[in-house]
């Protein structure tokens, strides 16, 4: 992963909301599975705010409905990860 720079982390939604004001990141990859949140409200937080940002789901859920609110909250881009992969061997596939 050299052509990607990771400029913050965050383990939880509150966190994220503050380092994407901090960083303004060019993409935010964000797990919607959140330890306090639903990753969902997240997403609609961080667009209501910041509405040029792009954000990309990663989720282990695929049903349907679930992915219909991600792009319905308005992520640029929605993957499916494996609970058993780390998150870098998902993002670069």
């Amino acid at each position: 992963m050299d052509d990607i720079h990771i400029v913050a982390e965050a383990a939880d939604d509150q966190v994220a909301i503050q380092q994407i004001r901090a960083h303004f990141p060019d993409v935010i990859i964000l797990n919607v599975s959140m330890p306090d949140h639903n990753g969902i409200d997240a997403i609609w937080r961080i667009l209501t705010e910041m509405p040029s940002e792009k954000v990309l789901a990663l989720s282990t859920h695929s049903e349907t409905h679930f992915v219909q609110d991600m792009l319905q909250a308005g992520v640029a881009g929605y993957c499916e990860v494996e609970k058993r992969n780390p998150i870098s061997t998902n993002v670069e596939s």
